[in-house]
């Protein structure tokens, strides 16, 4: 039973890592800087979005905005 234990815990370990290694490949960080304009993505569903009679032309991003103030690593 011990060693069962041990092995599956070995196998979700390696599962996990390899999945790390996955998303580390595939991610990438984008930075701002304070002043420049960015666009917002809007979820599908959104109401404030909606134009129109046809849910595929309803917008996926709105804005310009400028970026006021960095508030964390990934929070503006």
């Amino acid at each position: 039973m011990n060693d069962m234990l041990k092995l599956a815990k070995d196998i979700i370990r390696r599962a996990q890592d390899r999945a790390r290694a996955y998303s580390d490949r595939q991610g990438s960080e984008i930075n701002f800087e304070v002043g420049e304009k960015v666009y917002l993505r809007v979820p599908s569903r959104s109401e404030a979005m909606k134009t129109g009679p046809c849910p595929k032309l309803f917008s996926r991003y709105c804005g310009s905005f400028p970026i006021l103030k960095r508030i964390g690593k990934m929070a503006y």
